[in-house]
């Protein structure tokens, strides 16, 4: 192979190592966080309920979720950017791909990010979290179950991207009200 030559499977290769040695990294994470709940009894925990129904995350008390909050803007605006370039359909031609391939890489950085919140999370917290994403899971598979059926059988269906962002909006919000309701379990 002469020098700069592009190799896609060494630069996928690279690209993996980095995203697995990350998950590797933020899974071994010994130092747990203690999430500072308001208003803390003996024996009882107050959650901080706006910031899991609106923003999905025990809010900005820890550097993890500070960092959990910047990643997320960062994705969301590049989520949203890439959406809209998809939308506009700019620039014309190849260069879309482009776009195809931002908003994808977009949640595999909110992923990364999670990994890395949830690893210092207490056990408590982590479990809340983990049963929000299993009920907002559910959910977006129902949704999107009906919106196949829908989209096979209707004589003329109209399903559009507006449809997944939707879907992908609600989900969220689901998991806002899932995570809230389990905390409220473990008060």
């Amino acid at each position: 192979m002469t020098r700069g030559h592009y190799n896609p499977r060494r630069s996928l290769r690279a690209v993996t190592g980095i995203v697995i040695a990350e998950f590797e990294m933020a899974v071994s994470a010994n130092s747990e966080f203690e999430i500072e709940r308001e208003g803390q009894e003996e024996g009882r925990a107050s959650w901080p309920y706006a910031t899991l129904l609106f923003f999905g995350f025990f809010g900005t008390a820890t550097p993890e979720g500070r960092r959990l909050a910047r990643w997320t803007a960062i994705a969301s605006a590049g989520a949203a950017v890439a959406g809209a370039g998809l939308a506009l359909e700019w620039p014309s031609g190849p260069g879309r791909l482009v776009w195809a391939a931002v908003a994808p890489a977009m949640i595999i950085v909110l992923a990364v990010a999670y990994v890395r919140y949830l690893a210092a999370l207490d056990e408590l917290a982590r479990l809340i979290q983990f049963q929000a994403f299993a009920v907002a899971y559910g959910f977006t598979m129902v949704v999107a179950a009906g919106l196949l059926a829908y989209a096979f059988t209707a004589p003329d269906p109209d399903l559009h991207a507006g449809w997944a962002a939707g879907m992908v909006a609600l989900a969220e919000l689901v998991r806002g009200a899932a995570l809230a309701f389990f905390a409220r379990r473990h008060e």
